[in-house]
Parts: C-alpha cells; structure tokens; sequence
C-alpha cells in the first residue's frame, strides 16, 4: 500500500475560492450565485476530496473528516430544531437598557444552546420588542453578540464543537476564556448602548407589544436540556442518534 503523502498548500486554493465567492457573487449577481452555489460547493468539495484520495491516498482522512462533519451537522441541527419551536413573546417595550440587558443574557444562553439554537429562539422576541424602531443595527449587534460571541464559552456549535471531538475538555474554554469573553461582550454592549440611545433620541418610540408574556412549545425546554446532556454525556457513536431522536419527539410533538 502507498504511504500517506503530506498534504499541499495548494489545499488552501478550493477554500479561499468559496471564501471570495461568498463575499463577491451575491453582490454582483444575486440571482445566479443563489441558483448555482451548490454546484461549486460540491464542485470544490470533490475537488479537495478526490486530491486526497487519489493523490494522497488518504481515504481514511476523508472517511474520518465525513464521520466529523456529520456528527456536527446533527448537533448544530436538533439544536435548531428543538429551538425554532419555541416562540417567546414579550410584552415590554424596547429601551437601550432593556436591549442591552436582553442581549448579554442571550449570550449567556447561546453557550448552552448554541448561537444558532439561540438565534432561533431570540431572534424573534428581540425584532417584537424593537417594533417600530428596529434598524439593521439591532441585528447586526444581535449578530455580534448572541450568534457569535455567545457560542465562544461551551462547545455546543460551531467552531468550537470542532475542538470538542477531537479531545478538548468541555469545560476549558470556558475556564480559561471567560475573561475575554467577558471583555468583548461588555465592549460590544457599550458600544451598542450609546448607538441605540443616539438612534433612540433621533427616531420614533418602539411600539409597545398589545400582547401579554407567552411561551409557546415551552416544553421544548426539556429536550434543549436533554440534549445538552447527551451531548456531554454520551460518546460517540450513540449521541447522535439520541439527538437525532429527540429532534423528532420534539418536532412531532410540536407539528
């Protein structure tokens, strides 16, 4: 058998392709860039794939890379399933306080849900609090900070679940990373702060809500901390089909 040759940095070429041309298509040709971006995906895909195969012989690393992917596609999924069939409703109308106040708590919450079972679940309450007066600021910073910086504490998506199956502790970048996380919150919450109280002071008042606080699918709450468990808990191999399966419960339950 041929040994196992080490890889090019001519690899890199496929990435920095789909990189610009996720920056660059949709501007320029919208329509076609979402018609088409599949095909170069795969395009690329099979590109670096088949180079490790038939070049490198290393089928073993792709098989090992494939298992990786999809054991992330099914947390980042029953994540965002579970969650989207949460609806939160909030009666209080937005100020820069209460936004500030609603933003680091969703941070806290995205990293043990993750940002994007996190942004499924806020994003909506968030946009209602706002009405009347939400911009692109309010989600760009939502952004920022709950789909972003709040997964940066627990490896419960992406990048950091990445790090996780290859042997980090669960645990560690929330031991030794909280003080910049905590840094970086508190700056991009200043800095939204005085944004929305200029942008307050200069446009209408948000609209206050005509609805009381609700909860719909608050049962989902159980299989969000089911999951979280199973991810900690249960090795590789049988996690993903339990996690696969209380999706299911959860989405059935809710259909």
């Amino acid at each position: 058998m041929r040994p196992v040759l080490e890889s090019s940095p001519a690899l890199l070429g496929p990435f920095a392709i789909l990189l610009l041309s996720i920056a660059i298509f949709p501007l320029i040709s919208r329509q076609h860039w979402q018609r088409h971006y599949q095909k170069l995906c795969a395009l690329l895909a099979g590109t670096t794939c088949g180079y490790y195969v038939f070049v490198l012989n290393g089928a073993a690393r792709v098989q090992h890379a494939a298992g990786e992917y999809a054991t992330f596609i099914v947390v980042v999924g029953t994540f965002f399933v579970v969650a989207g069939a949460i609806h939160l409703h909030i009666p209080r109308p937005a100020s820069p306080l209460a936004n500030v106040a609603f933003l680091f708590s969703g941070s806290i919450l995205a990293n043990f849900i993750g940002t994007i079972g996190a942004s499924m679940l806020l994003l909506r309450p968030f946009l209602h609090m706002n009405r009347g007066r939400g911009s692109a600021m309010h989600v760009a910073f939502f952004i920022f900070t709950i789909g972003n910086l709040g997964g940066a504490l627990l490896p419960v998506g992406p990048p950091l679940f990445l790090g996780y199956i290859k042997g980090v502790p669960f645990l560690w970048t929330a031991r030794h990373c909280w003080p910049q996380w905590l840094t970086a919150t508190a700056a991009l919450l200043g800095i939204f702060f005085v944004a929305d109280t200029i942008a307050r002071s200069r446009g209408p008042t948000a609209k206050t809500p005509a609805t009381r606080f609700h909860c719909y699918g608050k049962w989902n709450f159980g299989a969000l901390l089911a999951l979280l468990l199973i991810l900690v808990f249960v090795p590789y191999g049988v996690r993903e089909p339990l996690m696969l399966m209380v999706a299911m419960v959860s989405n059935s339950t809710c259909a």
